[in-house]
């Protein structure tokens, strides 16, 4: 049969796959079933939420994201979730795993057994290894507890429920969370402070429950919840003696501050290497969970009289009918820890932390079966529920008594009538009514604890809580600072590249802005390192516009323009690009954040030339060498000089020091020497007049070959002829 409305029984068929054979187990949240999957033909576990968390929209939204993520881990120590969802309107809401058929480490427990040194190695090493793979993926279970460490036939250890408490606590919005869970029994110090739970308070709680697994009893366990959560405040665990590398890795997981407690790796490690110590384990007192019979009971509970007392067990299991408590029946309500894991045993239901229901003893009822006629008979009738569930609501509600300041009473439904007392029954109960007259005043005095206890929690152990600001944006420092002010401590920093973002910029936070976080807790940050890096392109020896658009192309952006000169990139063309002073350093791949501006140098061609010393009144051939030795080119001309002598360079046209551009000319001018003058023709002359007049011309007369006042008939050399003056000519007369 399909499942309708919000049933779900022996019988149901969830989603049209698994069909509901019978009850395994059930807490304060669900139920859980042996059922069959009809499409694989195997039995699983489903665990089927009451109707009042299925009906918080938040815990079911949570519960499926967590269930979701557990889903995801893949070990051989972890409880493999096979499927979740919802059937029915209004719906059912379920989550299906596998099936361990050897119970669980709190059936061995309620049993009375205990495991020696090496089965604790043995399983603790097991456990150990699924929450360090858990906390690999960053999850943490949060709920760490007999019933959630389960067995399959052979012996093999599992871990489950990963997912629901952290879907419960993210649900719950009284502080601290695990407290008003009720699940105070094996929290860490750090969790019963209300601080965020965090890997290692799983390690904390795993070894607590390895040291009752030894010894039979819980370590630092109160009577009540607050007393227990002062105990794991103020106390350090006691492991027992003889242990040797066993007790070791117990103490090292024991450590009251988090910071000095071992991780789940390094107690794996310490419990393998404790185990490699001791023979090998005997195979485990499993106490397997029948489903084919009564699994859980329903508690018949009556408060007339001002007290709580236990009046009947009715069989949950198919065709099964109510009975009365007899005197033999043992009835364990002292164990704060209600049932609430995979194929738990049952009998671990508590109603400590309510008024008048601290132990079994209390107000002398619970035991008798001084009920009345026809109460009991049917609490699903008077409830709307199952007792067990009646019985985890007083726990759950009654441990939050510090923060409610009342006593927590079941809902009774509208028109419900209480049962006529028979005539036995009331003369039984007239005797004792004497002693049941004291219970208003035991009530009294109890509710004066209480509000002393939440007093003690206000002032004392309660942690202020603060609404998380949108930090998305801000710089890194300023986000330190504000978290530091509210009393955070800010964990994990990530860091990564955006575009469009600086470095130390807040890119995401967790928890997420609006999230209410108490004193203590950790934020973990996402921070930027700035833009994604980008390579520098080659760019030098480019003219300036290509140069440009390459770094746009590459994102980055021109800086300062400056010129150069250069002696080998063309004018205009870049001599170099460099990121600019306040820009980040490339990496070891030449790689920059894109934006980084990018300063330039262009080359304006060669450095100028100084026109060197003594270049004029030198020989040629030195002022060129000298011109040369600067990379400047020379021009030689030449001019009649009187004045400078042949060869030598008469100017130059730069004149020395000047500054010309490299390979410039300097044009030298060179003597010729005088300037050459032309030999008159003073034939028909006489020689002492042809003398003067050759002297006039500028010329020397070397002599006169003939009489002087003869008439001239030639000179050497001859007229017409030039000769540089001074030259000497000598004149030739014709005699007598």
């Amino acid at each position: 049969m399909a499942a309708t409305g919000t049933s779900s029984d022996a019988g149901t068929v969830l989603g049209d796959r698994y069909a509901l054979v019978g009850v395994l187990g059930a807490g304060a949240s669900a139920r859980v079933f042996l059922a069959t999957d009809l499409r694989r033909q195997c039995p699983v576990a489903v665990k089927v939420l009451h109707e009042s968390p299925a009906s918080d929209e938040r815990f079911v939204a949570q519960l499926r994201r967590e269930a979701s993520l557990a889903a995801s881990l893949s070990h051989d120590n972890v409880l493999r979730i096979i499927d979740s969802g919802s059937a029915g309107e209004p719906p059912v809401h379920y989550v299906v795993t596998d099936y361990m058929a050897g119970g669980s480490l709190a059936g061995m427990l309620d049993a009375g057994e205990t495991l020696d040194p090496a089965q604790v190695a043995d399983v603790g090493r097991q456990v150990a290894d699924a929450l360090a793979y858990a906390h690999d993926a960053n999850l943490v279970h949060r709920d760490v507890k007999p019933s959630n460490i389960l067995f399959d036939a052979g012996g093999r250890v599992v871990l489950g429920d990963f997912g629901i408490a952290r879907a419960v606590a993210e649900a719950s919005s009284t502080e601290p969370a695990d407290a008003a869970m009720g699940a105070t029994r094996y929290a860490s110090p750090e969790s019963v402070m209300g601080r965020a739970t965090e890997p290692r308070s799983d390690v904390y709680s795993l070894c607590l429950v390895l040291v009752e697994a030894l010894t039979g009893s819980v370590p630092l366990l109160g009577d009540t919840p607050v007393a227990t959560m002062g105990r794991r405040l103020a106390e350090e665990v006691r492991v027992p003696r003889g242990l040797g590398r066993l007790g070791a890795a117990l103490e090292a997981a024991a450590a009251t501050d988090p910071s000095e407690r071992i991780d789940a790796h390094g107690f794996a490690e310490m419990l393998t290497e404790a185990g490699d110590d001791l023979e090998p384990p005997e195979p485990l007192p499993l106490h397997p969970v029948d489903a084919g019979g009564e699994q859980t009971a329903e508690l018949r509970i009556d408060r007339s009289g001002g007290a709580v007392r236990i009046l009947g067990i009715a069989p949950m299991g198919v065709g099964g009918s109510p009975r009365p408590v007899g005197d033999d029946d043992e009835i364990d309500l002292r164990r704060p820890d209600a049932a609430d894991g995979e194929h738990g045993t049952p009998g671990r239901e508590s109603l400590e932390g309510v008024a008048g229901s601290s132990g079994p003893d209390t107000g002398g009822d619970a035991g008798t079966d001084d009920r009345p006629d026809g109460v009991g008979d049917d609490p699903a009738d008077r409830y709307g529920r199952d007792a067990i569930t009646v019985a985890d609501e007083f726990h759950a509600l009654g441990s939050r008594l510090p923060a409610t300041h009342g006593v927590v009473e079941p809902l009774e439904p509208p028109g419900a009538t209480k049962a006529a007392v028979p005539a036995k029954a009331a003369a039984e109960s007239n005797s004792r009514r004497g002693q049941r007259r004291r219970w208003p005043w035991v009530l009294a005095a109890l509710l004066v604890l209480a509000v002393a206890g939440s007093a003690a929690w206000w002032f004392f152990v309660r942690v202020p809580v603060h609404e998380v600001p949108d930090w998305v944006g801000s710089d890194l420092p300023s986000v330190t600072a504000a978290a530091e002010a509210n009393g955070w401590d800010v964990g994990a920093v990530e860091r990564t590249r955006r575009d469009g973002t600086s470095a130390g910029q807040v890119l995401a936070q967790d928890p997420g802005a609006g999230t209410e976080l108490a004193e203590g807790s950790t934020i973990d940050l996402t921070v930027s390192d700035g833009p994604t890096l980008t390579a520098l392109p080659e760019v030098t020896g480019l003219p300036e516009e290509e140069a440009l658009a390459a770094l746009g192309s590459a994102g980055l952006v021109a800086g300062e323009r400056s010129e150069a000169f250069d002696e080998v990139v063309p004018p205009g063309a870049l001599v170099s690009a460099t990121p600019s002073v306040a820009a980040d350093e490339p990496d070891a791949r030449g790689r920059v954040p894109k934006g980084t501006a990018v300063d330039y140098v262009v080359s304006v061609g060669p450095a100028p030339r100084v026109v060197p010393e003594r270049i004029v009144g030198v020989p040629v051939a030195t002022a060129e060498a000298a011109l040369a030795e600067v990379q400047l080119g020379s021009s030689v001309s030449s001019e009649y000089s009187s004045e400078v002598s042949e060869g030598l360079v008469i100017r130059a046209s730069a004149a020395s020091g000047t500054e010309l551009p490299r390979d410039t000319v300097v044009e030298l001018v060179v003597s010729a020497g005088p300037q050459p003058i032309v030999v008159p023709d003073v034939t028909g002359s006489t020689g002492t007049a042809a003398a003067a007049t050759l002297e006039d011309a500028g010329f020397t007369v070397s002599g006169i070959e003939g009489s002087p006042s003869g008439t001239v008939l030639a000179t050497d050399p001859p007229a017409g002829e030039s000769r540089v003056p001074g030259s000497p000519v000598r004149i030739f007369t014709r005699s007598g």
